[in-house]
């Protein structure tokens, strides 16, 4: 093969691989001998039919990447789409949230505000018939001042019952050891 030859055909196998678009596929030139009237370089006509093929193909697959990029870009879009919608539901949920705690905070200090204006034997004798939780929830929201005659005029039992869940209260999650107290 001549020289030129060469390097138009490496020119046509490298050129799209490093990027650059391939040139139109030109015919190579066919140099006749005068004796016999056969080109000089035999199977050239099969190797640029095969360049051709291979640039075929790699078009084919490019369009086949190309398709593949605008679906992952549409997919990419979807999901921004979905993320912002989500980001959005989640701050109006807190907010609604917050309103349903800050209602049930004034709900609770309402409940306390009625215990303490209550004489504490009435207090101790309607705390020692509430539901633990509930029972505790007004302790702890309960000024201690307020709190002492209630509990001093309680059951045993459950007084020693709410100082401990109240002191274990004070201390860390995972310090804290319920274990063992008798509400009853």
């Amino acid at each position: 093969m001549s020289r030129a030859l060469l390097v138009t055909v490496a020119l046509l196998i490298a050129g799209p691989a490093l990027g650059q678009s391939a040139p139109e596929p030109q015919p190579a030139p066919v140099v006749e001998t005068p004796a016999s009237g056969a080109p000089i370089c035999e199977g050239t006509e099969e190797l640029l039919l095969a360049i051709s093929r291979e640039r075929d193909l790699l078009g084919e697959i490019r369009a086949g990447i190309d398709r593949e990029r605008a679906e992952l870009d549409l997919v990419r879009e979807a999901v921004r789409q979905e993320t912002d919608r989500l980001t959005a539901l989640r701050a109006e949920l807190g907010g609604v949230l917050e309103r349903l705690v800050a209602g049930e905070e004034a709900e609770l200090a309402r409940l306390v505000a009625v215990y303490e204006a209550m004489k504490p034997e009435e207090a101790a004798r309607l705390l020692d018939g509430l539901d633990m939780s509930v029972t505790m929830l007004i302790f702890s929201t309960m000024q201690e001042r307020r709190a002492g005659p209630i509990l001093a005029r309680m059951s045993p039992v459950r007084a020693q019952a709410i100082s401990r869940i109240l002191i274990e209260m004070a201390k860390l999650p995972e310090d804290r050891n319920l274990e063992g107290i008798r509400l009853r």
